[in-house]
């Protein structure tokens, strides 16, 4: 059996008692068209899931204040839900499940709250932002008398707000066939999500922010970027996305697997070659004597690349040299899949350099996770910068020209590969 671990199965992690259906009730309100059915009617409904990207480590770091903040921008959230005529069917802890007759109201509804909860994360301090990520999809799902709905249709909505990054909004096919043409933002398509029982893969897709846009230059920039060969590389005509400021982004996923939490992958201390064979994309490679590979892990807690790595015999790439960064830097470029595109930037896979909690930011207290010395940097030009909060970790990225480059930038969250190296 193949996994994937990196965000949730179930609506959340403290919600792992489901296994196979991610249910929700609409208790708090009843729609009497919904609960006047007979048990187990089905519906066609749009169904937006969210939550908030590292909840578990804020509360661990912060728990007043980061209870205060979901307060606050859950108070931000239900309005908008209603006001575009959604019913909020659940929340337990940080997440959010609610659904909508139109997906035009629901996509609408999951921008307008993105945007109210980044002006109030504009007067947090960074390293207590919280951020939401959504998922959006049209599915026919199972009504109960009591109003409680389940089915594959809410389990892809948790899928798709899985993948989102912090702040983001990815969308099924079946929902972006509906918004297309009838709301101004810009659509990225950012590749295929294979659904378990799903023989076909879904076409998902992630959302920007594209404001006054013309409906011209939209088709024009949405065009551009749903290019596949944006993942690898650059044309000249790729300069149009700098034009357009994105706010989300979603990973590509191209494997028939689910997304699991790290522990139930290494249960049993599997062999290495197992679980390196448990993921979709692993580029492997070696350089003075070590082993490095570049796994595409689809995100995860810092925690887990850490667990992964002690369970292959190594740790997260510590980068030592000039030579050493480009030869890794090229392993990440052998097979597409590795680099991701975010606000026009390229996001490449994650690096072993880490922050060390209460360190002046954004550039301070900077070390090997493996306790290597730091002989060697590679930063880009304006990189420590924390420009998304408090951005801890490091990967490959180019924050200012559109192609993929050698260089690192700070991130808060794990993207979607990273590099581990093996001693030989």
């Amino acid at each position: 059996m193949r996994l994937l671990f990196g965000a949730k199965l179930e609506v959340g992690k403290h919600r792992k008692d489901h296994d196979t259906e991610w249910y929700a009730s609409m208790d708090a309100y009843p729609d009497p068209d919904v609960v006047n059915r007979r048990p187990m009617t089905r519906r066609l409904l749009t169904i937006l899931a969210a939550d908030v990207a590292e909840y578990s480590r804020h509360i661990e770091a912060h728990e007043e204040t980061a209870l205060s903040h979901l307060s606050a921008l859950r108070g931000l959230m239900e309005p908008v839900i209603e006001t575009h005529q959604g019913k909020i069917a659940n929340t337990a802890g940080d997440s959010v499940i609610a659904w909508f007759e139109s997906p035009v109201e629901a996509l609408r509804a999951a921008i307008q709250f993105q945007q109210a909860h980044k002006a109030y994360n504009d007067k947090v301090p960074n390293a207590e932002r919280l951020f939401f990520r959504v998922g959006i999809n049209i599915g026919d799902v199972t009504v109960q008398e009591n109003g409680d709905i389940l089915g594959h249709g809410v389990n892809m909505a948790a899928r798709l707000e899985a993948l989102a990054e912090p702040g983001g909004i990815c969308l099924s096919q079946n929902v972006m066939d509906q918004v297309d043409g009838k709301v101004e933002f810009a659509f990225s398509k950012v590749g295929e999500h294979h659904v378990k029982n799903v023989a076909k893969p879904v076409t998902v897709y992630s959302v920007g922010d594209a404001g006054a846009m013309a409906p011209r230059l939209r088709r024009r920039v949405s065009k551009a970027i749903r290019n596949p060969a944006l993942q690898v590389g650059m044309t000249a005509g790729v300069a149009l996305i700098s034009a357009v400021t994105l706010w989300f982004v979603l990973n590509q996923e191209t494997s028939n697997t689910e997304r699991l939490q790290i522990a139930q992958l290494l249960e049993g201390n599997p062999d290495p070659e197992d679980i390196l064979s448990a993921f979709d994309l692993v580029t492997s490679g070696t350089f003075n004597g070590h082993t490095y590979h570049v796994i595409r892990t689809w995100g995860g807690d810092w925690s887990d690349i850490e667990h992964l790595a002690r369970a292959l015999g190594g740790y997260p790439v510590a980068i030592g040299s000039q030579a050493e960064n480009d030869f890794v830097f090229e392993l990440s470029l052998k097979e597409e899949g590795h680099w991701v595109v975010y606000d026009t930037a390229f996001e490449g896979p994650m690096i072993g350099f880490v922050q060390q909690e209460g360190a002046p930011e954004p550039g301070g207290g900077w070390i090997w996770q493996n306790g290597e010395a730091v002989d060697y940097t590679n930063w880009a030009s304006d990189a420590p910068d924390n420009w998304r909060g408090n951005q801890h970790l490091a990967n490959f990225a180019n924050p200012k020209r559109n192609a993929p480059a050698p260089e690192w930038g700070d991130t808060p969250a794990v993207h979607a590969s990273v590099i581990i190296e093996i001693p030989n």
